[in-house]
């Protein structure tokens, strides 16, 4: 089967904790590393002030697994802070501590 950036198609709905996750999360590391200036689509609309795609690409990603037993609690654990981020709201540093360790948590 095609791979996608290093790694089959199945690997995306691996857990990011998974044996496969991990793999995928090291294969998309070395993939990206010639691109340090990339950003996300969801960054460059946060940093332009304008509504992200969070609802079509991680609500889609919850909906649609949901039927298959997928493991999106990541995909779900995200959309709530993408809204309040494109309400303008600017986390302090220990705010972003803790996001990133309910995410990590919701995500477990």
């Amino acid at each position: 089967p095609a791979l996608i950036y290093g790694g089959p198609p199945s690997s995306y709905l691996a857990s990011p904790f998974s044996r496969e996750g991990r793999m995928l999360r090291t294969n998309l590391t070395r993939e990206f590393a010639a691109f340090p200036d990339l950003r996300s689509t969801m960054l460059q609309d946060l940093s332009k002030g304008r509504r992200t795609e969070v609802d079509a690409l991680n609500g889609y990603v919850v909906s649609a697994g949901a039927p298959f037993g997928c493991d999106s609690r990541l995909n779900a654990a995200v959309i709530p802070v993408i809204k309040r981020l494109e309400s303008r709201w600017r986390p302090s540093r220990d705010e972003r501590e803790q996001i990133l360790a309910q995410l990590a948590s919701d995500a477990g």
